[in-house]
């Protein structure tokens, strides 16, 4: 029907928007009747009134227009019938079933957060053992294995044993990989070994003792001191040992 009204409208050179002035009938409304859009309109009473007054503003009869409104609206109501009995409802799932997939999903996040921590350990303790399998530490009767010392000397190295006797902060790098990083407490002991230097950062410069080859150092400052970027290398350890003529701690950072 809509389409109908809306080429007898179209033929005679009518817009919509004269048919709203004049009949005071919502331009949205009439729109509606063009679309068979009915369920957008208020009631049937009011289509009807519209029917009418837009007919007799084109020129049409009445009559003939609201059966092709009943018509339209029988196929409609038909169209709509067929749908419903073309549906099929979906199958509602009982509601045991239902709290069974909920344990389920519940369980399958749980193990998935539970895999996801036991890797996180797992790679902080790989981290730790390859930290601490880089630094030898010996306990304080321990010796240094000259063996090792020699060894290694023989071969253009240094081996630096540090033993702290302060809590003491400590950033060592050896060669340019970093060793070690952390506190160390009264009676801690370390040991390391370098090809070309010792690149240490200590929060407490007088709060250990160390060696290098064997041989004791001199001290590298006052308990409490800072000291940064301290470099010990292969070329130049022989000033920083105890045998050699004292130097003040100032002038060996």
């Amino acid at each position: 029907m809509g389409q109908k009204l809306k080429k007898e409208r179209e033929l005679r050179g009518i817009s919509l928007k004269e048919i709203a002035d004049s009949t005071k009938i919502n331009l949205r409304y009439l729109r509606a009747l063009e679309e068979d859009k009915f369920d957008m309109l208020p009631g049937k009473f009011f289509i009807k009134s519209t029917i009418k007054a837009y007919s007799e503003y084109i020129g049409l009869e009445e009559e003939t227009i609201l059966d092709h409104f009943h018509h339209t609206l029988q196929i409609k109501k038909e169209e709509k019938k067929e749908q419903l009995e073309e549906y099929i409802p979906p199958t509602e799932v009982p509601r045991k079933f239902k709290i069974y997939l909920r344990i389920f999903g519940y369980t399958i996040i749980f193990m998935t957060a539970l895999i996801i921590i036991l890797l996180l350990i797992r790679g902080k303790l790989s981290v730790s053992v390859n930290e601490f399998t880089s630094i030898t530490e010996l306990p304080p009767s321990e010796e240094t294995p000259s063996p090792l010392l020699n060894s290694f000397i023989s071969n253009e190295g240094m081996v630096l044993k540090i033993t702290f006797h302060q809590e003491t902060w400590i950033k060592i790098f050896s060669d340019g990989n970093l060793y070690f990083t952390g506190l160390k407490q009264p009676g801690d002991q370390m040991l390391l070994t370098s090809k070309k230097e010792f690149l240490i950062h200590v929060g407490n410069a007088g709060g250990f003792d160390y060696s290098i080859n064997g041989i004791p150092g001199k001290p590298l400052g006052k308990p409490g001191q800072v000291i940064k970027n301290f470099h010990i290398t292969f070329q130049n350890y022989e000033k920083y040992l105890a045998s050699q003529t004292e130097t003040s701690p100032s002038s060996m950072i």
